[in-house]
This record gives structure tokens, sequence and C-alpha cells, in this order.
């Protein structure tokens, strides 16, 4: 049985590395000015065009339920196990849709083995600890050492936040 492993658009995983490693992507969004913007956009410029225009902060929303039902749920009915690594609980309502959509998935695939790991941040150091998982299962490795790849990046990494501007 394969390990399949999920993250949320806000790891910034490249396309290219998703692909390679097979990993799936949940999205954020950002609301700003009445529009949505897809949080895993090929060009983020537009957002911050109306960003710079718009005088009011956006607003972010976690993936919807069904959104992280679904990407759970295909790879179940694929015959994997399943791995998901989200964005910091503090920081996003992410984490805990992922653990609704989970109980979910069990209910209707009671011998599914999904496991969830909240990666205690965001932006590229969940990336490296989603990375680090998807390449254990890319290799093989049971569902636990992925789960432990992922974990001991977590442990290994720190988050450094240096905006280009205070102004937002």
């Amino acid at each position: 049985m394969a390990v399949s492993v999920i993250t949320d658009s806000t790891s910034y995983v490249p396309r290219d590395l998703r692909r390679e490693l097979k990993m799936g992507v949940v999205g954020l969004s950002s609301l700003l000015g009445g529009v949505i913007y897809a949080d895993d956009a090929e060009d983020y410029e537009p957002f911050y065009t109306a960003l710079e225009a718009a005088g009011e902060m956006p607003t972010t929303s976690q993936p919807a339920v069904q959104d992280m039902v679904d990407a759970i749920e295909s790879r179940v009915e694929a015959g994997d196990e399943v791995v998901g690594v989200f964005i910091s609980e503090k920081m996003s309502g992410t984490y805990s849709t992922a653990l609704l959509a989970r109980d979910m998935v069990l209910e209707r695939h009671p011998g599914a083995v999904i496991e969830l790991v909240d990666s205690r941040s965001n932006s590229m150091e969940l990336g490296y600890a989603a990375l680090a998982a998807a390449r254990a299962a890319v290799a093989g490795e049971p569902i636990a050492a992925v789960v432990a790849a992922a974990t001991a990046m977590i442990e290994r990494t720190r988050f450094l936040f240096v905006p280009a501007t205070l102004e937002y």
C-alpha cells in the first residue's frame, strides 16, 4: 500500500516538486474588495496591485471542508494511506478542518489509514516538512516513517519572517 502526502497552499512547495513527488495541495484564499484570490495562484501580482489600491486589509479563509474531504478521500479510494502536513493550528483553522475531514472520510472508509501533522508553522518551513514526508512516501517508506520524516524536519527547522515592508 502506497502512502500519499497532502499539504496546504501556505507551504508554497513549487508546482514542479509537487508533481514530481505526487503531492496533493488544498488551497487557502484571501478576500479583498469582494474578490477572492487563490493562495496557490500562478501570479500574485493582481493581489498585490489590489492590496495597494484597496485601502483595506484582506481577510483569509481556510479550505472548505469538502475540498479537504475530496483531497483525502480521492487518495483513500485509490488505495493509499494518507499523511497530511498542514499549517499550524495556531495560525489557521486549516488543521481543524483536516481533522473534521479525516473523521468524515473514516466514516465512509473505516479501514482507511490517515495521519495528520500540525507543522507548527507555515510557508516553506511547512513546505520542507511536507517535502520530507513526500520524499519518504515516494521512496516507499511505511506511513510511520513518512510521519516521522515530517516531524523530524519540523523539529530541525525554524521560521524567520522578514517582510519587505511593514506597510501591510
